[in-house]
């Protein structure tokens, strides 16, 4: 290989790095988020009353599909 295709080559690995560390970024927030949207279940009684709202429960789900 000659010096500027391994330099390509770098690139594109750093070019990935960089993509996964901000997909792994954006998962973390979102399972933050889904671990409060829990604990807000959790705390609100929703686990003893019953289901969830109809509202919340499109929230939960919406954030499952994300994640």
């Amino acid at each position: 290989m000659t010096e500027s295709s391994l330099d390509l080559q770098e690139s594109g690995w750093e070019e990935l790095r960089r993509e996964a560390r901000k997909i792994e970024g954006d998962l973390d927030v979102k399972l933050s988020s889904y671990a409060k949207l829990g604990a807000r279940f959790t705390q609100g009684g929703y686990v003893d009353a019953g289901s969830p709202t109809v509202g919340s429960g499109r929230s939960w789900k919406s954030m499952e599909m994300e994640i």
